[in-house]
C-alpha cells in the first residue's frame, strides 16, 4: 500500500507542479511584455518564443530530474513505413479539426452572434476580398505556428503529462485529462475543438510511442489552417448573416461524421491500450 502511495505521488507531484510551473511561466511572460516597449509589429513573435524557450527548459530540467533522457522522453523516431499511417491520420484529423471548429462556431454564434463574430474574427467575403491579410515576417510566423508552439505544447501535455498520468492510470483516463488539458491552453478561441484534436493526438503518441508525430500532425494543422486563412479566408471569410444556420454548415458537419466514423475504424482495431506507452517505465 505504502509503495503504491509512493508511486502514486511521484507522478501526481510532477504533474501538479509542472501545470503550476506552466501557468506561471504564463503569467510571468504577460507580466514582462507588458513592460517592455517593443513595437506591434514584433509583440507576438517574441511572446510566443520567449514562452517557449522557458517552456522547453522547464520541460528539460523535470525530465532530467526524474532520471530521464531526453530522446527516451521523446519516444521513438519515425520510420518510413509508418509514412502511409501518418498521411492516413493527417487526413483524418483534418477533418474532424474542421468540422469541430464548424461545430464550435455554429454553437456560439446562435448563443450570441456578435460575440462569437468577434471571438473567431469573422469577416464577411466582400471584407476579407478588400482586406490586405499578411505577416509582417511571414517565415518566422511559420516556423513559429508550425514547429516552436506544437513542439512545447506537445512535449508538455502529452510528454510530462499524459505519459506521467499514464504510469498509474488507465491510458483511457490519461488520454481524456491530457485532452481536457489541450483544450484549456485553448480556452480563449476553440476549447472544444482544442479538445477534439488533443484526444487524437495522445492517442497517436500512445499508438507510436512517440511525440515527434503529434508534433508533426499539430504543427501541419497550425500550418496548413494559418495559410489557407490568409489566402482564402478558410474558416474566416464566411456568410456571417448564416453562420448560426445549421445548414450553412452541412459539409463541415458532414467531414466531421466521416472523420469521426473514419478514426472509429481506424483507432478501434488497437485493443492493447495500456500496454503501450511512449516511454520505457
Amino acid at each position: 500500500m505504502n509503495n503504491r502511495s509512493e508511486i502514486r505521488s511521484k507522478v501526481n507531484l510532477p504533474v501538479i507542479s509542472s501545470l503550476i510551473m506552466y501557468t506561471s511561466i504564463s503569467f510571468v511572460t504577460i507580466a514582462i511584455f507588458r513592460w517592455l516597449p517593443i513595437k506591434e509589429e514584433y509583440e507576438y513573435f517574441l511572446f510566443w518564443t520567449f514562452k517557449a524557450s522557458l517552456l522547453f527548459i522547464l520541460i528539460k530540467l523535470i525530465v532530467s530530474k526524474f532520471g530521464e533522457s531526453f530522446t527516451n522522453f521523446i519516444g521513438e523516431v519515425p520510420n518510413w513505413s509508418q509514412l502511409k499511417d501518418v498521411l492516413i491520420i493527417l487526413i483524418i484529423y483534418f477533418m474532424i479539426g474542421v468540422g469541430a471548429v464548424a461545430v464550435q462556431i455554429f454553437v456560439e454564434s446562435s448563443i450570441d452572434h456578435q460575440t462569437a463574430i468577434e471571438k473567431w474574427n469573422l469577416v464577411s467575403p466582400s471584407v476579407f476580398a478588400s482586406s490586405d491579410l499578411h505577416y509582417k515576417y511571414p517565415l518566422a510566423m511559420l516556423l513559429l505556428r508550425a514547429l516552436i508552439v506544437p513542439a512545447y505544447e506537445e512535449l508538455f501535455v502529452r510528454g510530462l503529462i499524459m505519459n506521467r498520468l499514464r504510469i498509474i492510470y488507465s491510458t483511457v483516463f490519461a488520454v481524456i485529462v491530457s485532452a481536457l488539458i489541450f483544450g484549456a491552453l485553448h480556452y480563449n478561441k476553440g476549447y472544444f475543438s482544442a479538445f477534439i484534436s488533443g484526444i487524437i493526438l495522445a492517442l497517436v503518441a500512445v499508438k507510436y510511442s512517440s511525440l515527434y508525430i503529434p508534433i508533426f500532425l499539430h504543427g501541419t494543422w497550425n500550418g496548413l489552417t494559418n495559410f489557407l486563412q490568409l489566402k482564402i479566408g478558410f474558416l474566416k471569410s464566411l456568410d456571417l448573416e448564416r453562420i448560426n444556420d445549421a445548414t450553412y454548415w452541412w459539409p463541415e458537419f458532414a467531414l466531421l461524421i466521416v472523420g469521426v466514423i473514419s478514426a472509429y475504424l481506424y483507432f478501434g482495431h488497437w485493443s492493447t491500450w495500456d500496454k503501450l506507452s511512449i516511454t520505457n517505465k
